[in-house]
């Protein structure tokens, strides 16, 4: 009789604390994505102006050999555009 409560009272304990894991993990990836929205809402990079750079073709003695590729979206919603 006293194995099987005991045993009872671990499988209780070990199902609760799986059901507040759960719990505490859903609630932590909701914070995120609300934390996610609101700083891209209110960033800085909307600010900010897009930099301009300009190239010097003949003072570079390798511009030839690069190679350019088209825009390119990387992870963050970011736009890459340059050379690889």
């Amino acid at each position: 009789m006293k194995i099987q409560s005991h045993f009872r009272g671990y499988k209780s304990r070990k199902n609760t604390n799986v059901l507040k894991l759960e719990q505490y993990k859903t609630r932590v990836i909701e914070q995120l994505h609300a934390f996610i929205e609101s700083y891209s809402q209110n960033s800085y990079l909307q600010k900010v102006t897009p930099f301009q750079y300009e190239e010097n073709e003949l003072s570079d003695a390798l511009f030839e050999h690069r190679i350019f590729k088209p825009a390119t979206e990387v992870v963050g919603g970011g736009v890459y555009v340059g050379e690889w």
